[in-house]
């Protein structure tokens, strides 16, 4: 009998999809701006210039197409987690909640070498770290998942596991 997931969590990946839209229409518009300058009837003075623009349209239409392409790409690591009875599935595999050591959330604060500004001027990064016992780490970024309602959820179902034993 296959097991059903109570709750199934989505990724949230607005921000992914954003980025690579942004990207590659500009990788596009830079495109068309190098066969432009190319294909453009020049006088002498404005030839000289023309290569010194390619070199530079080519490394930003490198750069953008770069970047659109890999976060493309990295759009597919983001997979559904699914909380069961006794286990979660994440990204990185399925895991027996008897086996998780830790489940917290890590707000990563980027060191710096001078004073940093105050807390309400920064954007930092929330984690949400599953620990094995095997010290394998399941982490899940705020910006991909609600991280916060995973986390209660793992809380309510171990304490309920618990219980029942």
């Amino acid at each position: 009998m296959m097991e059903v997931p109570i709750h199934i969590f989505e990724p949230i990946t607005f921000k992914a999809t954003l980025i690579t839209t942004v990207f590659t229409f500009l990788s596009i518009f830079i495109l068309g701006l190098l066969y432009y300058l190319n294909k453009k009837e020049m006088n002498y003075e404005e030839t000289k210039r023309r290569g010194l623009y390619s070199i530079l349209l080519g490394i930003a239409l490198l750069l953008t197409t770069s970047t659109a392409i890999l976060n493309f790409w990295n759009s597919f690591e983001f997979k559904t987690i699914k909380l069961y009875k006794n286990a979660i599935e994440t990204p990185r595999g399925k895991v027996a909640f008897k086996d998780i050591q830790n489940a917290y959330i890590y707000i990563d604060k980027p060191m710096t070498i001078t004073t940093p500004p105050a807390d309400s001027l920064m954007s930092y990064n929330r984690l949400l770290i599953l620990e094995e016992f095997d010290k394998t780490s399941h982490v899940m970024a705020e910006e991909n998942y609600a991280i916060d309602d995973i986390l209660k959820k793992i809380k309510f179902l171990v304490e309920e596991d618990r219980k029942s034993k």
